[in-house]
């Protein structure tokens, strides 16, 4: 049985390598600003203003390869959807850059997919998700509460990548997802890492910020965390102790077919409350509910094993 005590802790200095490992080849991502360059020249062929906003976990860092078309009038909400995303698609197929353009349109949210041709790196192009927009931006206050959050999210995704488990178009999670599974376990930390930023509202009802019709609150204020969390700065643990103590959490510790991976509450939610009881693995993500739809047992296969924890601490460090 893999736990915390049966495998040895991982150096700190060690782990910035896989940070510094991913910034080599993310660095190229930032290249993005001349896609959000090309998509405002074909809007403005629409005579309409727009504009584009990096949408995923690390923003900041063009850790994401996402971004989100937002028009700041209503030409564009009233023309249709499918028709806008391949156009763009169009047009990013003329770009010099790019390659393996494909619009999907019979997603909830359209998206255009593409990869740079000199990286290999992927990304994609949604229109108007503004409810992605909260979530990026909730996502990067967590980044910017503590440090061992973006070094965490970088090392599972990447062990995740190597397993081939990290490809929801091919029935797996999504990096997004991996994520959230990380923010979750700091949760969780009998010590905890990071808050549950959507708790942290006072006394009283939980404020209400409306976005297409759902809640999206959360604390924002971090130059006041410190006075309303009381566990700020309280965790001492390294990144290597926190990454066996992940592995752990995953493999030996939580029960996925009780409960529900959710990072807007600290106490735990059932699947049965939510009446999750398919063969589904359940994550919530921070506004709307949504079970992944990827089989629990095929998941368990790639994770739930001594192998994966061992070489996942040697990938990684």
């Amino acid at each position: 049985m893999i736990s915390e005590e049966t495998l040895p802790i991982p150096k700190d200095g060690d782990s910035e390598k896989v940070r510094d490992h991913d910034h080599l080849s993310i660095r190229a991502m930032c290249r993005s600003r001349i896609i959000r360059r090309t998509l405002t020249q074909y809007l403005a062929h629409l005579k309409s203003k727009s504009r584009v906003h990096p949408q995923g976990v690390y923003p900041d860092s063009c850790l994401s390869p996402i971004s989100c078309l937002e028009p700041l009038g209503g030409e564009i909400r009233d023309l249709d959807n499918t028709l806008i995303i391949e156009k763009i698609a169009e047009e990013l197929r003329k770009h010099p850059e790019l390659e393996n353009v494909l619009p999907i349109t019979s997603a909830k949210v359209p998206i255009v997919k593409f990869s740079w041709r000199s990286t290999g790196l992927e990304g994609d192009i949604s229109l108007y998700n503004t409810l992605a927009l909260v979530n990026t931006e909730m996502l990067e206050a967590y980044t910017k509460i503590d440090s061992r959050v973006q070094v965490l999210g970088y090392a599972l995704k990447h062990l995740a990548k190597v397993l081939g488990i990290c490809d929801a178009s091919r029935g797996s999670l999504s990096s997004y997802a991996y994520i959230l599974m990380v923010i979750y376990f700091l949760q969780q930390r009998s010590t905890p890492v990071i808050p549950v930023l959507q708790e942290l509202y006072g006394d009283g009802e939980k404020p209400s910020e409306m976005v297409e019709n759902w809640n999206v609150y959360f604390f924002r204020d971090l130059d006041r965390l410190k006075d309303v969390w009381p566990d700020y700065g309280k965790n001492k643990e390294s990144v290597g102790e926190l990454w066996l103590g992940l592995l752990s959490f995953y493999t030996c510790e939580f029960n996925w077919k009780e409960y529900v991976i959710s990072i807007r509450q600290k106490k735990p939610i059932s699947r049965f409350k939510k009446l999750w009881n398919t063969d589904q693995l359940a994550i919530e993500e921070h506004v709307i509910s949504i079970r992944q739809k990827k089989t629990l047992s095929r998941f368990k296969k790639r994770w739930n094993t001594n192998q994966l924890a061992i070489e996942g601490m040697l990938i990684i460090f």
